[in-house]
């Protein structure tokens, strides 16, 4: 199978295009920036906005399915200016969604929001099921993306398959640390470094390690249900006061080491996200396989702290 991954050179990205790899597929990558370092030498990579109408029409001439996971904006940027969170990203998929019905491509693989679209819940963990409120207008966008694909499967017979991850975190395939909570936490464990939490440090997350993630989005694209929509998570949650100790742990220092900023509560910021997979599993067979103690002691073993003149 050959597959088209958009925003392939990012975190999610370059692993799941490694695992595409390693199950033998080929594997064409469109970014907006440089090619990655981290890219695999045998990935084609595009530089081109995923608008770009005459660079997606020879791609979709070109293969089996497609993975889109770019996006132009980020939870909180969105809040900061919600306008640009619109537009960046709605019409563009929109017009995505309009060429891979006309191309007649097998699958397209959507990648949305776990921790987002659902806004805060009466219960844990989410089942896909549950009523979507989200309070950012990230997650708003993300769901209304999410029907479009849903009204142009019903309408245009587009080959969507949904996929809602949690929150993603591990090590970047150059090896780097990234970014994200996780790695933040245990940065600032073994280095001593300042970190800066917003609310009181209860706020829990569904923690997936990126390893997970883009299996799940390998199993999505493979084996789920054309018009089914999965969540990707642990059902596990773990609160921001719960990673640090952990990361304290790992690092052997003691959780007064890491000097912790509290800072004001975000609206945006929902009170708890652990997300039911139990849908993925029962379809395609996958289940995390990554331990949150595994995950943040590879990223205890890549983190480089700064040199201190």
């Amino acid at each position: 199978m050959k597959v088209c991954v958009i925003g392939g050179g990012g975190f999610i990205g370059q692993w799941l295009v490694r695992q595409l790899l390693a199950r033998e597929d080929a594997a064409i990558v469109i970014g907006r920036s440089p090619r990655p370092p981290g890219l695999p030498a045998e990935v084609e990579y595009i530089r081109a906005a995923y608008d770009a109408r005459n660079t997606l029409v020879e791609v979709l001439a070109r293969v089996d399915a497609i993975v889109h996971l770019a996006y132009a904006t980020v939870p909180s940027t969105s809040f900061s200016d919600p306008i640009h969170d619109l537009i960046a990203n709605v019409p563009p998929t929109v017009a995505l969604f309009q060429q891979v019905a006309a191309a007649g491509i097998a699958r397209i693989v959507l990648v949305s929001s776990g921790g987002t679209v659902y806004g805060n819940v009466a219960s844990l963990p989410i089942p896909e099921n549950a009523p979507t409120n989200p309070i950012s207008p990230y997650g708003i966008t993300k769901l209304t993306i999410e029907r479009y694909a849903q009204m142009y499967h019903a309408l245009l017979k587009l080959p969507v398959v949904i996929v809602r991850p949690g929150n993603a975190y591990g090590v970047r395939c150059d090896g780097g640390t990234g970014g994200g909570f996780v790695t933040a936490a245990v940065r600032a464990a073994a280095c001593g470094q300042p970190l800066q939490i917003y609310g009181d440090g209860s706020a829990v997350r569904d923690y997936v390690h990126v390893s997970d993630v883009a299996a799940g989005i390998v199993a999505g694209l493979t084996e789920g249900v054309v018009g089914a929509t999965y969540n990707i998570g642990t059902g596990i949650g773990y609160s921001n006061n719960d990673i640090l100790r952990l990361a304290g742990i790992a690092t052997g220092q003691d959780q007064s080491h890491t000097v912790v900023r509290y800072l004001p509560f975000r609206g945006f910021d929902v009170a708890a996200n652990v997300l039911d997979a139990t849908l993925l599993n029962r379809a395609t067979g996958w289940v995390p396989k990554m331990s949150i103690e595994a995950g943040i002691e590879e990223l205890r073993r890549a983190c480089v702290c700064p040199v201190v003149s």
